[in-house]
């Protein structure tokens, strides 16, 4: 990584986005608002060069790390080990 992400998007596999109704793509809402929720995942294909690839996130990391560090969520960095 290196630097802050202003906002982040959880890549954690079609499990976790179904679970989260599809809230984990945070940033690809945020640059396309007017985009169904439902299509929103679908923007990752179509212009890869903005979204990073994969979805091995380690979700239980990222909740560990955000109870412990509120701004970490917010500011956090493109992958999480």
């Amino acid at each position: 990584g290196g630097g802050c992400v202003p906002s982040s998007s959880v890549y954690a596999g079609k499990w976790y986005s179904l679970l989260t109704l599809g809230t984990n793509y945070h940033v690809e809402h945020h640059d396309f608002p007017m985009v169904p929720l439902h299509k929103v995942g679908q923007l990752r294909k179509i212009a890869p060069e903005f979204y990073r690839e994969g979805s091995g996130d380690k979700v239980w990391g990222i909740m560990k790390e955000t109870f412990r560090n509120p701004n970490f969520y917010a500011c956090m960095d493109a992958t999480i080990n």
